[in-house]
This record gives C-alpha cells, structure tokens and sequence, in this order.
C-alpha cells in the first residue's frame, strides 16, 4: 500500500512542477502583470507543498501516511486557489478524482465534502455572485455523480479481474496437479514467454504482454484430458501413447473457447506445438503460417522442458539447454527468434535461479500479473 502513496506523491509532485514550469514562463514573459507580485509565493507553494510530507514519510506509523498526504493535498488546493489572482475554483475539482486514487471511499466523500464547502467560503470571500456560485456547485454535483459511477465501474472490473486470474490458477493447479514433474511449468513458461515478447518489442515488435502470458500460463491446458498414467510413466512412449500426449494442443484449444477466451487465445494454444518446418502438431503449419505468440511459446516451452527433469530422463543445464535451441532454429524454431534468444538467454538463467530459490507455487502464482 505504501507503493500506492509513492505514486499519489510522484503525481502531486508532477503536478507542481508543471505548474512552477508554466509560472515562470508566464513570469519570464509578462504574459500577465497580475502573477508579477505573486510569484515568489506561488513558486514557494509549487516547490515545497510536499516536502514536508516526503522528508516525514518514512517516520510516520502506517495509518497516518494516507491522512497526513490527504491533508497535504487539501492544504495545496486551497492555498493555491487563494493565491491565484483569477476565480479559478475548478482546482478543487481535482480534489475527489485524485482521492480515487487512496483506494477508499471515506477519501473520496470527505474531498466532495471539502470541496463543496472550499467552494461556498471561497465565493462568499471573492463577492462571487450566488447565481454562478449554484451554477458551479451545480456542475460539480453533476462531476460527483459521474466520478462515483465510473468508480464503481472501475472496482467492478478490477473484481472481474481477479476473478479470472484466480480461475487462471485453478487451471494451472489442475494442470499440475496431474504431473509432480511438470510442477511450476506453467509459470516458468510464461516468464520466459514475456521475456522474450519485451526484446522482441524493443525491436519494433507488435505485441501485447498481457495476452501473451495468458496465453503462455494456460497453454497445457488441454492436458487436464491426457491419462495420468501416460503423463507420468517412465521410459519411452509407445507411439499410440505420444498420439494421445499430442492431442492436449487441439484439446486445450477447444477447452478455452468453451471458458470463453478470445479467438485468437484459442488459436495461439493450439499451435504451441507447431514446427517452423511443418512437422509439427495438430496441423502441420510451417512458418509465418504459425502465429507469432504460439512460436515464442514454443521457443519457451521447449527451454522449460530442457532444463526440467522428466521421468525419463535428468535435466539439461542451461549451456546444454542452449547448445540444443541453436541447432534446431530453422527447422523446430523460427530463425528469426534466434538473434533474439542469444540476447535474452541470461535473463533466462538469471530468471530460472530466481524461480528456483523460490520454490512455492503459490508465490510464484502471485508475481504473475
């Protein structure tokens, strides 16, 4: 939560800035008479407002930070309209939209009330007439109404969100579940999945992260429908039992539209398994025929399975893991991830120890976002 004040901090802050950037250019410029004797009190304003709150915060017990930052707030928006030399009360405005911001309700109904009543003393002070004065408390009921729905929208999406990221993780236990060897797969695949997506996207890449590591954590779904007792037999397939492993791509797919994913989830899921060269499954794609996510999938999965032990066989070090992606881009990966394997390959490593010290699932569920 403390991260949360940092960033309403970093914001007042901006603000302030901008606002002494925007006086001295007014100042600089004699734009207007009216700031020339004001200036030095409204730099002031600009530039200390909140330092008493930021050389204070690391002092203060929990519970006072977010009212001592309120209070800042509240001080700074009526000084600074006080001080303006125009009836600029729309500032005040700004006061229960950055309340959103604390995450409470009790924030946003006590900026709306200070709000109200700034407006009414304020005006009473300047001689505002009361006919502009209702006309302003007026627009700004109407602001209150609106801000609180979009509010509410805002907590309703966030609900919805988490309730599909939780059923996100009930897949991947299910996954799991199955197979003690392929505990964490998921995770470690997603992770390396966006790893590669950022470097990609640095290179002018079009891609979304969010969706690619959604893709990348559900992507073994379809085993859920594989026989345990093929998932986790030692030693080699029979060729009946590699046709059955190889139908969790197809099976994964159809799953994810009946839970409603989007076409192209669907599509990405069910050609994870895809080879550049046509080899691979469900339906034999080559090349630029196979979609972009499903290769970097395959790319990630594939470095996963390496350096993870299996029934039937120990895992790969990372230089191994490594030494056997580069001979096969051209043919199993496409030749053109290849310069960017090469350049993301210790992040993979450095990743791949983080995740190992960490051992619990749950906390590894919990930094995917």
């Amino acid at each position: 939560m403390t991260s949360q004040l940092d960033k309403i901090l970093y914001l007042q802050w901006s603000f302030s800035l901008i606002g002494a950037i925007a006086l001295t250019f007014i100042y600089g410029t004699d734009l207007s008479e009216e700031f020339n004797g004001l200036y030095p009190n409204l730099m002031a304003l600009f530039l200390l407002s909140y330092l008493p709150y930021t050389l204070l915060k690391n002092f203060l017990p929990y519970k006072w930070k977010k009212r001592f930052l309120f209070l800042n707030m509240c001080a700074f928006s009526t000084t600074l309209t006080f001080l303006l030399p125009y009836d600029i009360y729309f500032i005040f405005f700004f006061m229960p939209l950055i309340s959103i911001l604390f995450k409470s309700r009790f924030y946003v109904y006590t900026a709306s009330i200070f709000t109200v009543i700034s407006l009414i003393i304020l005006s009473t002070i300047k001689g505002q007439d009361i006919v502009i004065t209702i006309i302003e408390l007026t627009l700004f009921v109407c602001f209150f109404i609106l801000l609180v729905f979009v509010s509410r929208l805002s907590s309703s999406i966030l609900q919805t969100d988490f309730l599909n990221k939780k059923m996100i993780y009930a897949l991947i236990f299910a996954i799991e579940g199955k197979d003690p060897y392929t505990k964490g797969h998921s995770i470690r695949v997603a992770e390396y999945a966006v790893i590669i997506g950022k470097q990609m996207m640095q290179k002018g890449y079009d891609l979304n992260l969010s969706e690619l590591k959604i893709i990348a954590l559900i992507h073994d779904i379809g085993k859920m429908y594989t026989p345990y007792e093929i998932l986790v037999k030692e030693g080699k397939l029979t060729d009946e039992e590699y046709s059955t492993i190889k139908e969790h791509s197809e099976n994964g797919a159809v799953l994810a539209d009946r839970l409603g994913y989007p076409k192209h989830f669907v599509t990405n899921i069910r050609h994870h398994h895809e080879r550049y060269d046509g080899r691979g499954y469900p339906q034999r794609l080559a090349g630029k025929e196979i979609p972009l996510m499903s290769r970097i999938i395959a790319l990630a999965d594939t470095y996963d399975a390496l350096t993870s032990n299996r029934t039937y066989r120990r895992a790969f070090t990372p230089d191994e893991a490594r030494r056997i992606i580069m001979e096969n881009f051209g043919s199993q990966f496409d030749p053109l991830l290849e310069p960017i394997f090469e350049e993301v390959y210790p992040l993979f490593v450095e990743k791949q120890e983080e995740m190992a010290s960490n051992p619990s699932l749950d906390d590894q569920l919990e930094d995917v976002s």
